[in-house]
C-alpha cells in the first residue's frame, strides 16, 4: 500500500494511461489531442487536461508488469524519439519546463552553467549508458542520463 499513499500525494504526476480505468463520458469529454501524431508525452498531456478539469484521479495498487514486449533497443529507440517529441511540445507550449523530470533538470543544468562541461560526457559516454541500458542489470540513473544525452545532441 506504500506505493499507493505515494501516489496519492501527488495523483497527476504519477499517472500513466497505460494503466488506466477512466468513465467513457470523461473520455468523450477530454479525449487525446488528435493533433498529436509523434510518439511520446501524449498521455501526459492527457492527464494535464484531466488536472486542468478538476477530474480528480484515485489510484489503486494495480502493478504492470513489462513482459519482454520489446527489447531493450526499441525501448531506447522510442525513448529517444519521445524526447524529441518533448522538445516539439515544449516549444509548442503544450508542455512546461516542470512537467517532465528531465527538461526539468536539463534547464537546472543550463541555468548553473554546467550545460557545457556535462554534454560532452554525455556524448563521450551514450555508448556505455546504451550498453549498460540493454545489459542483464539496467540502472534508472543510466536511463535518466539517457534522456539527458537525447535532450542535448
Amino acid at each position: 500500500m506504500q506505493g499507493t499513499n505515494k501516489r496519492t500525494k501527488n495523483p497527476y504526476s504519477t499517472c500513466f494511461t497505460s494503466n488506466l480505468l477512466i468513465a467513457k463520458k470523461v473520455f468523450d469529454l477530454y479525449p487525446f489531442d488528435a493533433t498529436l501524431t509523434a510518439y511520446g508525452y501524449e498521455d501526459l498531456l492527457f492527464i494535464k487536461t484531466l488536472q486542468h478539469n478538476g477530474i480528480p484521479i484515485h489510484h489503486i495498487e494495480n502493478p504492470a508488469y513489462h513482459d519482454g514486449l520489446e527489447d531493450a533497443e526499441i525501448f531506447l529507440s522510442k525513448t529517444a524519439e519521445a524526447i524529441r517529441h518533448a522538445e516539439k511540445l515544449l516549444s509548442m507550449g503544450k508542455l512546461g519546463i516542470s512537467d517532465l523530470r528531465v527538461v526539468f533538470w536539463s534547464h537546472r543544468l543550463k541555468k548553473w552553467g554546467v550545460q557545457p562541461l556535462l554534454a560532452p560526457i554525455l556524448r563521450l559516454i551514450a555508448p556505455a549508458l546504451q550498453k549498460k541500458l540493454v545489459g542483464p542489470c539496467p540502472k534508472l540513473w543510466a536511463l535518466d542520463a539517457f534522456k539527458l544525452y537525447c535532450l542535448w545532441r
